[in-house]
């Protein structure tokens, strides 16, 4: 999370833009118009991967029963898990990365972004941006994110998959573009 945050910030500097304006109610949102051409600024952003310390950590209880879990790698498998102690139980906490979406919003030579009120990174500035929930698309969680951060109302048809980047192990994410209707937010 932070490091697609400090990425993107590193590549649309704040030097690159000027503040337009901005409404504060717990998380700002700021139009910041842009010196430079957006669209060529951020197509040149990779796909990253990063490996992490591989720490496995889990549930220290099974989620079934309650009983202490262990490491093991269970029988056909080739990875360790956390693996319920009770062998009449033998539940596996399977742990996957957290799917993470979001929306780089733009109006005309204006790029939205929103500080943050809650850690980590709290009073940071970035894109909309959380977790996809269950039962959305990620274009639906992006466009979700966009409205609970900024009160924007964004069609998700209309988000165009920009980047996707691997924090291995914890994170996958998601990031789309869209051409915002109004340079309208609430925030």
């Amino acid at each position: 999370y932070r490091v697609a945050a400090s990425l993107l910030a590193s590549t649309l500097s704040a030097s690159a833009f000027h503040s337009s304006h901005y409404i504060s109610q717990g998380c700002r949102s700021v139009l910041f118009r842009q010196r430079a051409c957006i669209g060529d600024t951020i197509k040149r952003i990779p796909s990253i991967t990063l490996s992490m310390s591989s720490t496995l950590s889990g549930p220290s209880f099974c989620e079934k029963c309650g009983t202490p879990t262990q490491l093991q790698i269970p029988e056909g498998d080739e990875r360790e898990r956390h693996v319920c102690g009770d062998p009449s139980c033998g539940h596996i906490a399977y742990q996957n990365p957290k799917v993470v979406v979001g929306a780089i919003a733009t109006y005309q030579d204006k790029v939205l972004l929103c500080q943050r009120n809650i850690e980590p990174c709290k009073g940071k500035w970035g894109y909309c941006q959380g977790f996809l929930e269950l039962g959305e698309t990620s274009r639906q969680g992006a466009a979700r994110e966009t409205w609970e951060e900024a009160g924007v109302t964004v069609d998700p048809s209309k988000l165009e998959l920009l980047a996707i980047y691997n924090l291995a192990g914890m994170q996958v994410q998601l990031i789309y573009r869209v051409e915002l209707e109004n340079d309208t937010f609430e925030a």
